[in-house]
């Protein structure tokens, strides 16, 4: 046992190492030290009517019906883009467009492959072997590999109308996985969306809700999150694929030390990360005045990347709560205060009360040994 327990130890160290060096290359730029103004916490913006899309066959309808009625441009950034039925008609539509003469930027993410090449055809996706879509003379495909990775989500349409979040394009977002996508359609913030997310521009103060993106530039998103955790008075509540960065379960539980309910939903049985998401459940439920913390396990898989502070403030996008997502990876969150009647927030907050209803609720640490706490480790900051 004694040397099992050593073996797990260097195990644990070689990862860690390998984790540092293969980070450190990619690393975003320094994070700002403030990223939500005392305005956007006084009260609620004058937001936009904007659309919230629950799991893919909304999401992709409403892409789908985007891109048919573009007319100039069409600029698609995805992390994984599969050859199967759902990438097939990505791909038809994509064309249907360019053809009708509107202008296509197909922005795919190089370490995404690394998913497709998993997926059942075993082959990459289309924006790589379809040569319909690089002969195309409309159509650019961008599939740079000294590109920082890039894992946001999002369309851009005429530079009028904006779909971001968290769903990629495969079979398993569109009608197996739970997941949002938001969908803007005011052409003033959508052409401010698209300035913030091809030029990354600045983010102006008086629009109604915040966009953070990180880039090499600045990494704005886990400065938004942690602030709006410190900012919680009552309840946070998080439904989140994959969860582990140390960021984040610090501010949790400052969050529960000062009397704030915290509500966790994560994925039974997630695509990755499993090992890491219950080493996260047993580090919060260790912590001081977990009683004021409710972790639940979803049935099927939730891709979600969705956070509600006190009923009202939220945080959705294509950013995990992992050290990946935090400190390497491009990603897109948008930040909102809501009005409480206002559609998008009720319908938010209905499903995640919902999606708690029926989740399986955790209320015992997880036994895990040597080998499964290095897969964590190993799983917390691969993925």
């Amino acid at each position: 046992m004694v040397v099992i327990g050593i073996l797990a130890l260097l195990d644990i160290a070689i990862v860690a190492l390998l984790a540092h060096l293969f980070f450190l290359p990619f690393r975003l730029g320094p994070a700002p030290p403030r990223l939500l103004d005392d305005g956007f916490f006084a009260g609620p913006g004058a937001m936009p009517q904007m659309r919230l899309y629950i799991d893919g066959e909304e999401a992709f309808e409403a892409v789908f019906q985007a891109i048919e009625g573009a007319r100039q441009s069409v600029h698609v950034q995805t992390f994984i883009w599969k050859d199967d039925s759902l990438g097939s008609r990505m791909v038809e539509s994509l064309l249907a467009a360019a053809d009708r003469g509107a202008r296509m930027t197909l922005s795919k993410d190089i370490l995404g492959t690394f998913f497709e090449v998993l997926g059942k055809k075993g082959s990459l996706g289309p924006a790589f072997k379809d040569s319909r879509l690089r002969s195309n003379k409309n159509i650019s495909v961008e599939i740079n590999p000294l590109k920082p990775v890039d894992h946001s989500k999002y369309y851009i349409i005429d530079g009028r109308e904006v779909i971001f979040g968290g769903m990629n394009v495969a079979d398993e977002y569109h009608d197996q996985w739970h997941d949002y996508m938001v969908g803007l359609h005011d052409e003033r913030l959508a052409g401010l969306m698209n300035k913030k997310l091809l030029s990354h521009d600045h983010w102006p103060e008086d629009a109604p809700f915040v966009i953070a993106t990180n880039t090499k530039k600045e990494a704005q998103i886990r400065t938004g999150i942690v602030q709006l955790i410190d900012a919680a008075k009552k309840r946070l509540v998080f439904e989140h694929a994959y969860f582990s960065a140390d960021i984040i379960l610090e501010g949790i539980q400052r969050a529960l030390a000062r009397g704030v309910d915290v509500d966790l939903i994560l994925p039974k049985n997630p695509s990755t990360h499993g090992p890491a998401n219950r080493a996260t459940v047993n580090r919060l439920l260790a912590s001081l005045h977990a009683e004021r913390l409710r972790v639940f396990f979803y049935p099927t898989m939730t891709h979600a990347k969705a956070m509600v502070a006190d009923g009202r403030i939220v945080a959705i996008g294509s950013a995990n709560m992992t050290p990946r997502s935090l400190y390497v990876s491009g990603e897109t969150v948008m930040f909102a205060h809501f009005e409480p009647d206002h559609s998008f927030l009720t319908r938010l907050n209905a499903r995640l009360e919902s999606d708690i209803l029926k989740s399986e609720r955790i209320r015992d640490p997880f036994d895990m040994g040597p080998w499964e706490e290095a897969k964590a480790l190993a799983g917390k900051y691969i993925w």
